[in-house]
């Protein structure tokens, strides 16, 4: 009977955990978990090789070739690049894809029209690398040895005339994909992408049309918080939808906390990424990531995206809550935006340890440390004891790491204890309103397709 009775409960438990009814871990009482995302990193071996996941070229809307983009990073030094341009899959440094036969939208609904007459008279190619360049790339010519690879199959997804995408990698889905949906439909690209095996993260998040005319505090209050549950949804249903991209704003960092909030006492995190998204060359190295792993393959890039085993990286910041801690713990007055000068060193992680109730971090070349929960600056310093904030703990805590050279971000480490805070679930009633556009996208796309084979042949001339 009492063996009955046990596999029973732990039936009951293991379905209450799959439906995400409890965290993915638990701690005793008195006692912190800590799920620590560079568990894995070896601090002796591991390097960090710096990142950009989200550039534009001439096959959409930037202002430099694939060519000449790829030099400019290759100039600042960066290890992965990933091309991700608008409706446009990068299958190639050298033997590019071609670009989709309307050109590719901007803001106005002229643009599109403007561009697909303009181009008829001119190149619908990709102005890629010779093979020469690109194996001088790879092999880190001028840079001593150290090469700069690509990040596979990058691509800007969903979009027509609004400013909320999604970036994803290493699949080749989405070319062409330029359709109705953009800050209305998140879940038709998300699910392909994650079916044909690749990553994913939402784009400038803050920039939702959602947001606009709503005041900052409305989007996290009553029927305004259907944004939220739009982005969270995703991540409830997505495991290969990272993150999302920060700006370095307060909407995108507010709305990273607001989603961690929500989904870590599941055991879902989510990352915070920091890019250039350049369109010209004075952009390329506004933002990027370290990339922590033992050596420069892109099957380590993927694991160290998949991990969270990364740090995002800025040169400013427009947080004034931020820099108001920044400022307490420093003796300084930083206003509500700052911007690192030209020339100095950026701070580096060294080393993380996490258990036993805290979590340390060392550093080169920073001045402060500021750890995070809840959207609020709990503490600074280079070490946090968790029983000494608990009253402010909520079920995760990330830091950023701040120097006269930048801003660097953490991953968050997610925490169990007794007495977490739970977390706000997606009503069971949401509806997205804007999947039914994915009805227009099915009718419309296989003619749209024909078309494009046909402009791809006339490309090809």
């Amino acid at each position: 009977m009492k063996r009955t009775l046990k596999v029973s409960i732990t039936v009951i438990l293991a379905f209450m955990l799959a439906a995400g009814c409890l965290p993915l871990y638990a701690a005793a009482k008195g006692e912190f978990e800590i799920l620590n995302p560079y568990e894995n990193v070896d601090w002796a071996r591991h390097k960090p090789y710096r990142t950009q996941l989200h550039t534009h070229t001439t096959a959409s809307d930037g202002k430099q070739t694939m060519a000449e983009a790829l030099e400019n990073y290759y100039q600042h030094g960066y290890d992965f690049v990933a091309v991700t341009d608008h409706g446009v899959v990068d299958r190639g440094w050298t033997k590019p894809n071609h670009i989709p036969f309307y050109g590719v939208p901007d803001k106005s609904w002229t643009e599109p029209v403007y561009k697909l007459f303009s181009k008829l008279f001119g190149s619908q190619k990709i102005q890629g690398l010779s093979q020469a360049r690109l194996q001088e790339m790879a092999g880190g010519a001028g840079r001593g040895g150290r090469g700069m690879l690509r990040v596979p199959f990058g691509i800007e997804l969903n979009p027509l005339g609004h400013s909320v995408e999604l970036n994803s990698w290493f699949s080749d889905w989405g070319n062409f994909q330029i359709m109705p949906g953009g800050d209305y439909e998140y879940s038709f690209p998300a699910k392909h992408v994650q079916k044909a095996g690749g990553l994913a993260m939402v784009n400038h998040p803050s920039g939702s049309s959602f947001n606009s005319g709503i005041s900052f505090d409305e989007i996290y209050e009553g029927e305004n918080y259907g944004y939220v549950n739009k982005v969270q949804a995703l991540f409830e249903k997505y495991s290969s939808l990272l993150g999302i991209e920060l700006a370095r704003n307060a909407k995108d960092l507010k709305l990273w906390d607001t989603l961690l909030a929500n989904l870590a006492p599941s055991g879902r995190n989510v990352f915070g990424i920091t890019t250039s998204d350049s369109h010209g060359a004075a952009t390329v190295d506004d933002g990027w990531i370290w990339a922590l792993m033992e050596g420069q393959t892109v099957d380590n890039l993927r694991k160290s995206l998949e991990a969270g085993a990364f740090f995002s990286g800025v040169r400013s910041v427009g947080h004034p809550a931020i820099l108001a801690a920044l400022g307490a713990a420093l003796g300084r007055d930083f206003g509500t935006a700052w911007s690192a000068p030209a020339g100095l060193p950026e701070p580096m992680v060294t080393g993380i340890a996490a258990g036993a109730g805290a979590i340390s971090i060392e550093a080169e070349n920073h001045e402060a440390i500021l750890w995070i929960s809840n959207g609020i600056v709990i503490a600074a310093g280079g070490k946090l004891s968790l029983s000494e904030h608990i009253g402010e703990l909520g079920s995760y805590v990330r830091a950023e790491v701040w120097g006269e050279g930048g801003m660097l971000y953490t991953q968050p480490f997610l925490l169990s204890y007794e007495g977490m805070p739970a977390g706000r679930p997606v009503p069971s009633d949401y509806v997205d309103q804007g999947r039914s556009i994915v009805v227009i996208r099915t009718l419309l796309y296989p003619f749209l397709r024909i078309l494009d084979g046909i402009w791809k042949i006339i490309c090809a001339l």
